[in-house]
């Protein structure tokens, strides 16, 4: 068999709040031919996701493991000699997406091959784009400091500093507060 190129289809933005994000399920077809006409073309993924963030290896923090379970394939197809399609879905389990930064780019790319029951045709890559948002830093609640008692003669009186620390988070890993 013979498998043509498959085009990416186009980037998933990550929500505002996406500590449980369900993409939408996103499809596509293979298109794929056999010159043997009745032979049953079946579509496989080869190995596992590649998963890179910004063009690096990356690994996947477990809150957004399910991210790459996703890939399945929609039934076999018989060849009649001609183009026939193979369907496929890219559906993943609610994920954590909050780790991404404004802009970042995750990729997961998925090798498939189309075989015959004879022979597999050569890979072709369907990549999954994910595009980060800013997520907004959380300031935590602040304790007052103590009151400064005002000396009996206070016409130069020298305050002792007042210190006290900030509690903040941000999602965005990375993000310098």
């Amino acid at each position: 068999p013979v498998l043509n190129v498959i085009s990416s289809p186009a980037a998933v933005v990550e929500l505002a709040d996406a500590s449980a994000q369900d993409i939408e399920p996103i499809t596509g077809t293979l298109s794929v031919s056999d010159a043997d006409v009745g032979d049953t073309l079946t579509a496989s993924q080869v190995g596992a996701a590649v998963v890179k963030l910004d063009g690096q290896a990356f690994t996947l923090p477990g809150t957004a493991s399910a991210l790459t379970a996703g890939l399945q394939f929609a039934g076999t197809a018989t060849s009649d000699g001609g183009a026939k399609s193979i369907g496929w879905t890219y559906d993943p389990a609610g994920a954590n997406l909050d780790f991404l930064r404004e802009g970042q780019s995750l990729t997961l790319t998925y090798t498939v091959k189309v075989g015959d029951g004879l022979a597999y045709s050569s890979t072709q890559d369907v990549t999954i784009t994910i595009t980060g948002t800013n997520d907004e830093p959380v300031l935590n609640v602040i304790s007052s400091p103590a009151a400064v008692v005002e000396l009996a003669d206070a016409s130069a009186q020298d305050i002792e500093p007042i210190t006290g620390t900030l509690s903040v988070s941000d999602a965005d890993v990375g993000d310098t507060l």
